[in-house]
């Protein structure tokens, strides 16, 4: 299949245009995602940094719960409602930020398929048990299992997936190093939260440790002091995470920690503990604290790296907008512009049969530019045209110059009777005619005189021709020669009853120069 000239145009334009436009869009359509993204993140550690906190007061409120009831002090009551008012404070405040922060959400599909929403909810459902059981746990109707795993546990590993999510989907591989060292802190935390919780009500109740319990506790501190961070490449970041985890005072209380570890571990199968469930809580409670601080270092990092990456976004996706805005003016220009030509190139086409049509060339007159045969073919016309218009040429030159010899011996054949007439006139005016008489010789002789000129321009035409023509410059009288053309038609005149004459203004010079016979006036 052949393409059309039309079309060739068109490939030959918008081609690389069109591959152009391609490449800005796919750029566009990622930096557009970048942007996105990043907007998104900057939401999202927003959401990340509050649920945080508010897993930290679900975790705290569990301790307390547990330091309850193996207590039963009312003491140990009023702080634990004090601390209900604080998780119920932030579970408000994370909920109507999470839903007030559009960007969250995606409700294209209907709002039950938003994943943010099923967060919310999800969240919610487990909220709402861990306020049922508390009523439970005021009138100690309820055991330490369902409070630590079933209830409160629950909803912390709810809470722990959610934060999880921020790794997932994420464009920058150093918000992703930052991200992945994040959840490696709230992993540690929600560990060293279980063996505070764990521990603390086994000290309340003075209770022993089976070895499937002891076993759980081994691994709970595993998993707690896991606390590493040598996958960061920020030195400055690393450096602000060791004044926070590595300081002497940090150093002193996880010493203390392992000291009162020893000492519980050996005191497991007695139940009678030295440390206090309230003392226990509180030292793990700072180490909680510490690597919460942690954890909002590393989410500020995250958020000022968002910033930047939100910048570089913008500016990349500014310039290929603008390029791809570019792209699709050049194929606005190049559609038009290919439309034009071939428009003319069609109007050439019709010329063409025209011309083909009306010389001698009529069984060419079938072109069509649209292809490489009509193209070749129009070649060939134009080409027989030129030689055809060049014997057009040389033939009326020719006939050009037999005019002009015809003119020049016919003048000159002319010339010679009517030289013998002028002649002949000299020799009758010297007869010795009377005084009418000479006047008639006279207006013969001029009538002669201008003849001979007239026959000097038809000579004069083929100088013409010939670029060849001269103007004579003399002075001439022009009343004489005005009077003498009414003259000669005088006689004419007066046998038809017609009184011929002519009125010179007095005011014309007596004598003018130039040519006297071109500038002579006809009646």
């Amino acid at each position: 299949m052949q393409l059309g000239l039309k079309n060739r145009l068109r490939l030959i334009s918008l081609l690389p245009i069109i591959i152009l436009f391609s490449i800005t869009s796919y750029f566009v359509y990622n930096s557009y995602k970048s942007y996105h993204s990043a907007q998104i993140l900057q939401d999202k550690l927003s959401e990340n940094r509050q649920l945080n906190t508010l897993v930290n007061s679900i975790s705290k409120e569990r301790g307390m719960s547990i330091i309850y009831l193996g207590s039963l002090s009312k003491e140990a009551l009023s702080r634990l409602q004090k601390q209900r008012n604080i998780v119920d404070k932030e579970e408000i405040n994370y909920v109507n930020y999470t839903k007030n922060k559009e960007v969250l959400h995606n409700h294209s599909n209907g709002i039950e398929k938003c994943h943010t929403c099923k967060n919310i909810q999800t969240l919610s459902t487990y909220l709402k048990r861990i306020k049922k059981v508390r009523v439970l746990i005021d009138e100690n109707k309820t055991n330490f299992e369902d409070v630590y795993s079933k209830f409160y546990g629950k909803a912390q590993k709810i809470a722990l997936t959610q934060l999880e999510e921020l790794t997932s989907n994420q464009l920058d591989p150093i918000i992703s190093t930052y991200a992945s060292q994040y959840i490696n802190l709230a992993r540690s935390n929600q560990y060293t939260a279980d063996e505070r919780d764990y521990i603390s009500f086994a000290i309340a109740k003075d209770s022993e440790f089976k070895e499937e319990k002891l076993n759980k506790w081994i691994s709970l501190i595993a998993k707690s002091d896991a606390v590493a961070y040598g996958t960061l490449r920020d030195k400055l970041l690393i450096s602000k995470l060791d004044d926070i985890l590595k300081n002497k005072n940090v150093l002193q209380l996880l010493e203390d920690i392992n000291t009162q570890r020893t000492a519980i571990l050996s005191r497991v199968n007695s139940g009678k503990y030295e440390i206090t469930a309230e003392l226990w809580f509180s030292m793990l409670s700072k180490k909680i604290d510490l690597i919460s601080d942690a954890e909002n270092l590393i989410l500020k990092a995250m958020e000022t790296r968002a910033v930047e990456v939100k910048s570089d976004a913008l500016q990349f996706l500014t310039i290929t907008l603008a390029i791809w805005l570019i792209s699709v003016v050049l194929a606005i220009l190049g559609f038009l512009l290919s439309n034009e030509i071939a428009m003319n190139i069609k109007n050439l086409e019709e010329v063409l049969k025209r011309v083909a049509a009306d010389t001698d060339h009529s069984s060419e007159s079938d072109i069509n530019l649209q292809t490489s045969q009509g193209t070749s073919d129009a070649y060939t016309l134009l080409q027989n045209i030129i030689e055809q218009t060049r014997r057009d040429k040389d033939l009326a030159q020719e006939a050009s110059e037999a005019k002009s010899m015809f003119l020049a011996n016919m003048s000159h054949e002319i010339r010679t009777p009517l030289n013998g007439i002028v002649g002949f006139t000299e020799l009758l005016k010297d007869t010795g005619l009377e005084e009418e008489q000479t006047e008639f010789v006279e207006i013969i002789e001029k009538s002669s005189e201008n003849l001979l000129e007239i026959i000097n321009n038809i000579l004069d035409l083929s100088k013409i021709e010939s670029n060849k023509v001269e103007i004579e410059d003399i002075a001439f009288n022009p009343t004489q020669e005005f009077e003498s053309a009414i003259d000669v038609y005088a006689v004419r005149a007066s046998e038809k009853h017609i009184d011929l004459g002519c009125f010179i203004d007095p005011e014309l010079e007596y004598s003018i120069k130039g040519d006297p016979t071109k500038n002579k006036p006809t009646i």
